[in-house]
């Protein structure tokens, strides 16, 4: 008897679907493509493409960095603030 119960438990069991992932109310939102493009990708390509992401941006840092760096206009911006009263 204790047999049938754990059975007819088992039958009773409903097996729930995973969550649908939320989807973006934009259509281009670039955050939520790349979410969407390795959503189904290994851990380790996932850590390759990320540690490239950062060395990328640490590249791009050091170029503006340089950039702003760069005494050769003589000491004057070639930005020039207007006050706007």
């Amino acid at each position: 008897m204790a047999e049938s119960r754990a059975s007819s438990r088992k039958r009773r069991t409903v097996r729930r679907k995973a969550p649908e992932p939320a989807k973006c109310p934009y259509g281009f939102c670039p955050l939520c493509n790349a979410v969407d493009s390795v959503q189904g990708t290994a851990p380790d390509v996932l850590e390759h493409l990320l540690g490239a992401a950062r060395e990328f941006l640490l590249a791009a840092k050091a170029v503006i960095d340089a950039g702003s760096a760069d005494g050769s206009s003589g000491g004057r911006s070639k930005i020039e603030k207007i006050d706007i009263a």
